[in-house]
């Protein structure tokens, strides 16, 4: 009996192996992929992407006031328009500069996207940004 159950898992795993395999080409639009051949990337390099959190970065009031200060680490998706999606806070300072890195995030230009194997394709980034009186 034992050894049927098994079978029945094993079985169970490689049809949904091949069952995945048949749907990839349909999935590679939705894929999100961490590490690409070519990483996505903000109009005019790292620097220019660093000028513009520097230049449009808002400190709240509120957190200025009570002398909060910290690192938000948001992650996003870099579509294959260069559009910027799904803008995540992954680990929090402060509610009140969590709300102004995702807002941050969500004003920017597009990206140029990241291309896997001359194909644009959608990557996750991540990025820290530091709030600092």
């Amino acid at each position: 009996m034992k050894k049927y159950i098994a079978i029945c898992f094993i079985l169970c795993g490689l049809l949904s192996n091949i069952t995945f395999a048949q749907d990839n080409n349909d999935e590679d639009e939705q894929t999100v992929h961490i590490v690409v051949d070519k990483m996505p990337s903000f109009p005019g390099g790292e620097k220019k992407f660093r000028q513009y959190i520097e230049q449009n970065i808002k400190y709240p009031k509120l957190a200025e006031q009570y002398g909060i200060q910290g690192r938000v680490i948001v992650s996003f998706i870099v579509e294959i328009d260069g559009s910027i999606t799904n803008v995540e806070v992954m680990q929090s300072a402060a509610f009140i500069l969590d709300e102004e890195a995702v807002r941050l995030i969500k004003a920017m230009p597009n990206w140029i996207p990241g291309e896997q194997e001359g194909k644009p394709v959608r990557v996750k980034y991540i990025f820290p940004i530091v709030f600092k009186l």
